[in-house]
């Protein structure tokens, strides 16, 4: 056990940082330029470290005709686009207008089931699709995949990418986020080691 380093349950977050020699301040106003007054500075021992704004603190973005952030929410392995309906409630909240949140339903139930080629191929061209019937407002995009969905956004994004603009879809990429995807693969890490060599192989011949 690292002394020093210990985390506990009651207030989580700060003992984390303050073990590690990080300290949490409030900003002051107009002290970080592009901050709101509510935002939070986290400064390390050489560095500091700032929290954008809120969606809603952010203004001056939209679009002439329309929304200017492209959220592009994608569910996981069996699931279905309402599974990230809470994600999409908050975001258009905090959003209004300037938000534009679209969830895929190519890859609904079993169709999630046929390889992340053929997936992310699926949620490539839907993002086509809601890009050109917005295009002349939208100007960003975020991806944000939630298990298999964040290995799908990692392909799309990909696929999408255009290497002289640094674009995706045509868009500025602002955010790429996953919770629990298995980046580094499953394999021997997750339940399937449980399973002989042979049963793996049959299993991930059916299931892609």
């Amino acid at each position: 056990v690292l002394r020093g380093c210990y985390l506990r349950v009651r207030h989580f977050g700060m003992t984390a940082l303050a073990s590690f020699g990080i300290r949490i301040e409030p900003s002051r106003r107009n002290t970080v330029p592009g901050l709101s007054p509510k935002s939070t500075v986290v400064r390390g021992r050489n560095q500091a470290v700032t929290r954008r704004p809120t969606l809603a603190a952010t203004t001056g973005s939209q679009g002439a005709d329309g929304p200017s952030h492209l959220f592009v929410l994608i569910h996981g392995l069996g699931g279905t686009p309402d599974d990230l309906r809470c994600l999409e409630r908050n975001l258009t909240q905090r959003g209004g207008t300037d938000v534009l949140v679209h969830k895929p339903a190519c890859n609904t139930l079993v169709r999630s089931f046929d390889g992340v080629p053929n997936g992310a191929r699926r949620v490539a061209d839907e993002i086509r699709a809601v890009v050109a019937e917005h295009r002349a407002s939208l100007r960003r995009v975020s991806l944000v995949g939630n298990s298999l969905g964040g290995i799908y956004a990692r392909y799309a994004a990909a696929l999408l990418f255009d290497e002289d603009s640094k674009t995706i879809a045509g868009l500025e990429p602002t955010t790429f986020l996953t919770t629990a995807s298995p980046h580094l693969g499953v394999g021997p890490f997750g339940y399937l080691g449980m399973f002989p060599s042979p049963l793996q192989t049959v299993g991930a011949a059916l299931i892609g």
